[in-house]
């Protein structure tokens, strides 16, 4: 799930369900936390070529916005 806006209660539902499963939940510039404003939950084997294709982005989304 890759999310460039997601509420805090959202992220604050799912965060603990996709760590327990062994995935991976951050935000877009790759902190453990629901309430960054945006959201990628993905496997941990995808978590690292996610993040790479989404770097652009990050590097000139202001902070707690990632598009």
């Amino acid at each position: 799930m890759v999310d460039d806006v997601i509420a805090d209660w959202d992220g604050a539902a799912l965060m603990p369900i996709i760590n327990e499963a062994g995935g991976v939940f951050t935000d877009w510039r790759g902190r453990a936390t629901a309430f960054g404003g945006d959201a990628i939950a993905t496997n941990a084997k995808l978590d690292a070529i996610v993040r790479e294709v989404l770097a652009p982005a990050v590097a000139i989304a202001p902070e707690g916005t990632a598009s």
